[in-house]
């Protein structure tokens, strides 16, 4: 299975998910899919968000708090689910605030053993 058909997978089995990206953590994007055209592309919002990514894995390896795994950020107009596929890659949904959260981390757990063997 190729990053795009995994992300759309995510992203389409979700209420309330409209996008989803696999990016690295340099901030270079390798699949995204956005099925709504009227919200900002999943790429704009990941490279800010990756700056603040690599800033908290900095600072939990720092601190010796272990490798990072997931990073929920939650503002007034949408949820932004972060899970690190490797300490080179995540991949990340945006959701509606009233978008299935839950359903939204369980299907991305369940797909990073499916991004690890496509790398």
């Amino acid at each position: 299975m190729i990053f795009e058909d995994i992300i759309k997978d995510i992203v389409n089995n979700v209420d309330g998910c409209h996008s989803g990206i696999m990016m690295g953590i340099d901030g270079v994007m390798v699949e995204g899919y956005n099925k709504r055209d009227e919200i900002e592309g999943p790429n704009n919002m990941s490279i800010e968000f990756a700056h603040i990514l690599k800033d908290i894995c900095r600072s939990s390896e720092q601190l010796k708090t272990g490798q990072v795994q997931e990073i929920t950020i939650k503002t007034e107009k949408m949820i932004f689910l972060i899970k690190m596929i490797n300490e080179d890659y995540f991949v990340a949904v945006v959701l509606n605030p009233d978008g299935n959260y839950g359903k939204a981390r369980y299907l991305v757990r369940k797909s990073i053993p499916q991004f690890k063997s496509e790398l």
